[in-house]
């Protein structure tokens, strides 16, 4: 693996978040929502997006509106370390 590979080094949730409320600042028209896996301490990545302002979504769905359109979203469990309830 080489030394500059997107996965040699981990950058903490609470980095993440910090950078992502700035671009949801700069782009403050455009909704953001995470789906995140649970592989790195689940509990404190979904903490570190929420008290940054970023829903994250597990096991719901939310109507996505933009503009004149909108989608809905889903985020489902990480099906590797947690048990999805798909209804």
């Amino acid at each position: 693996m080489s030394p500059n590979s997107w996965h040699s080094h981990r950058v903490e949730p609470e980095v993440t978040a910090a950078a992502l409320r700035t671009l949801a600042r700069r782009w403050a028209s455009i909704p953001f929502l995470a789906i995140h896996d649970w592989w790195y301490n689940g509990e404190k990545v979904r903490r570190a997006f929420e008290q940054n302002g970023i829903k994250v979504l597990e096991e719901e769905v939310t109507e996505v509106k933009w503009r004149d359109k909108s989608f809905w979203l889903a985020g489902l469990a990480d099906l590797m370390t947690r048990r999805q309830h798909v209804n």
